[in-house]
Order: C-alpha cells, then sequence, then structure tokens
C-alpha cells in the first residue's frame, strides 16, 4: 500500500513538471537510479525521450497493479477498499484519459459505488465514462443499471439500447477480415481432388471386408463469449424496465428516435 500510495505522489509530480525542464545530468541520474541503458542517446531530446517511454511503461505497470488489487477487494466484497485503489489507479492515468484502461476502471468504480448505495455517485461515474468512452459498451450497463436504481427506468432502457448499439457496431467491426489461406474451403477442394484421383486410379480386386458405418456426430454447444454475457445483460436489464413501465420494446425505441 505505501509503495502505491509513493507511486501515485510520484506521477502527479511528475506531471506537474516537464521532463524538459530536467538537465541531461538530472535525466541521466534518473534513469541510472531507474537501470535503464541510455548509452545510445547522445543528444537531450534522446534522453528525454528514453525517460518519458521508462515513465510511461512504468505507470502502465503500477496501474494494472492497483486494478489487480481493487478487483481483489471486490471480489471480496471490499467494495470501500475497491473504490479507493480503482480511485489510485484513475488518478495515476493521464487528466481525461479516454483509454480502455480508464473506461474499465471507472467502470468499475461505479458498480462498486452502486454495491455501497452510492447511486447518485455511481450513476455520474456511468456518464463519465459513456462521455469519455463512448465506444465501451459497459459504460452503458453501469448507467443504465444506476439509472434503474433511481427510478429513472426510461434513461435505464435508453441506455441499454445504446449500450447494444455500441456491442454490436465494435463486433461487426471486428468481424470484417479477409479469408485466411488454407481455409476449410480450400482444404475441401483439396480433399476432394485427391479423394477423385485415387478412386480412378485404383480398382479393389476383392469386395471389402467390412463396412463402414456413419456415426452421426454431435457438435457441442458453443460457449459463451464476454460479449454474448454482457448482451444478455443488457436484455435482462432492458426487459426488467420494459415490464416496469409496461411499454413495449417498439415504443421506448420510438421515444429513443425523437430525444
Amino acid at each position: 500500500k505505501r509503495s502505491l500510495r509513493e507511486s501515485l505522489q510520484s506521477e502527479k509530480l511528475l506531471r506537474s513538471m516537464s521532463l524538459e525542464a530536467l538537465s541531461a545530468r538530472e535525466i541521466k541520474e534518473q534513469l541510472t537510479a531507474a537501470q535503464v541503458e541510455f548509452g545510445d542517446c547522445f543528444e537531450k531530446d534522446e534522453l528525454v525521450r528514453r525517460l518519458r517511454m521508462h515513465k510511461e511503461a512504468e505507470t502502465a505497470d503500477k496501474i494494472q497493479e492497483a486494478k489487480a488489487l481493487a478487483n481483489s477487494a471486490f471480489s471480496r466484497a471490499g467494495f470501500a477498499l475497491a473504490i479507493r485503489y480503482y480511485t489510485e489507479a484513475l488518478e495515476m492515468c493521464a487528466p481525461n484519459e479516454s483509454s480502455e484502461i480508464a473506461a474499465q476502471l471507472m467502470s468499475n468504480r461505479s458498480i462498486a459505488l452502486l454495491k455501497l448505495n452510492q447511486v447518485s455517485t455511481a450513476r455520474w461515474e456511468a456518464q463519465e465514462c459513456t462521455r469519455k468512452a463512448p465506444w465501451f459498451p459497459k459504460g452503458y450497463l453501469r448507467l443504465a443499471a444506476a439509472a434503474a436504481r433511481q427510478g429513472d427506468h426510461i434513461s435505464a432502457g435508453r441506455a441499454c439500447l445504446e449500450g447494444k448499439r455500441v456491442l454490436a457496431q465494435a463486433n461487426a467491426s471486428s468481424s470484417i477480415s479477409p479469408a485466411a489461406p488454407g481455409s476449410n474451403a480450400e482444404a475441401s477442394t483439396h480433399t476432394a481432388t485427391n479423394t477423385t484421383t485415387h478412386t480412378s486410379t485404383h480398382t479393389p480386386t476383392h469386395p471389402p471386408t467390412h463396412t463402414r458405418t456413419h456415426t452421426p456426430t454431435h457438435t457441442a454447444e458453443a460457449t459463451p463469449t464476454a460479449d454474448d454475457k454482457l448482451r444478455k445483460e443488457f436484455d435482462d436489464l432492458l426487459h426488467a424496465q420494459l415490464a416496469i413501465l409496461g411499454w413495449t420494446v417498439a415504443i421506448l425505441e420510438q421515444t429513443e428516435e425523437e430525444g
């Protein structure tokens, strides 16, 4: 805990000053203390880049460390401690950070706040997540959950619909990829060609001694992916809002379009 707090303080200090303001000697001292090789750096700007790369990598590791501690606390229902670690990790991120790790931290802090019945703060946190990272589906799930707890079921439903749209858009983008060489179709053609050639050049002189029987194969059900689970969470929460309001999906979608 002490080392994490010290890291947080050093990150704040690092942001408050420019590396360019350091002398070459000061930069070399920091690189030496961090055991970073800089023998190939001959100009000050090269030293600055080397130190900045080291600091960024070091910060990323510390953010992951804080996140892991927070997730561990959350899994043990230590929500207050989880919030503290999520906050420390977020404070090590750059201001107005919109990376995936920052979005995850805001989303996780929102649900931890909701677990402590800090509903208004949880909703604000989720709104910040969707504002800074509108491409991150879970932010909308946290926003919907907090709005539902406040009795704002229309906003909760809208957040679910928007989250589903963002999730579908992300899946559509990731599914567009060129066919890989050696695909199944290519393999099937190759097998068929080999089979044809073998049949035409070899004629058995004796009847087969056994008959090959076809045993139907059963395809195992696909394991739900993380996106499948997230989609189900959206659907369940959306249906709950519709049940409370007594509306249909069509009416809710029309309201969304008019808004």
